[in-house]
């Protein structure tokens, strides 16, 4: 990647049917591949907790694509297909899962500590919280 500041980032839709689909996989690798740095979003842990078994077994011969050609050129880019295999397990396991799960837990504090603000504020206050009020906190408070 020519632009230090440009990034993938992959929504991973809560069904993880994402990484059933032949192109969204080769493009994955080949952002990877090409230096880009990348972010993958998942809906929840227990999401991933619960496809990780799943991501595991993801081979590149068994994905999907809407017309047959369209995987036959995805294969033939491919070639190697169990080395491309190999690769994708330690892009995700080695790379992508360890960094998401990273940030989580910073986002997790984050968020907690955003609880911990409006909690505060409201003890102080003889009012009961609204939701009207906390979204007023959310965009003041960092």
């Amino acid at each position: 990647a020519t632009d230090a500041d440009f990034e993938q980032v992959v929504a991973i839709d809560a069904g993880f049917a994402i990484f059933s689909r032949a192109w969204c996989i080769a493009e994955l690798a080949a952002a990877n591949a090409a230096g880009m740095r990348q972010a993958l979003k998942f809906s929840s842990a227990s999401d991933l907790a619960a496809h990780e078994d799943d991501l595991r077994k993801l081979q590149i011969n068994n994905m999907a694509a809407t017309r047959p050609q369209d995987k036959i050129e995805i294969l033939s880019r491919i070639g190697d297909t169990a080395a491309f295999d190999a690769e994708l397990q330690r892009l995700l396991f080695e790379e992508l899962l360890p960094q998401w799960q990273d940030l989580d837990a910073v986002e997790q504090m984050k968020r907690l500590a955003r609880l911990v603000r409006w909690q505060q504020y409201f003890s102080k206050s003889s009012r009961p919280p609204s939701s009207k009020s906390s979204v007023a906190i959310e965009e003041v408070v960092p």
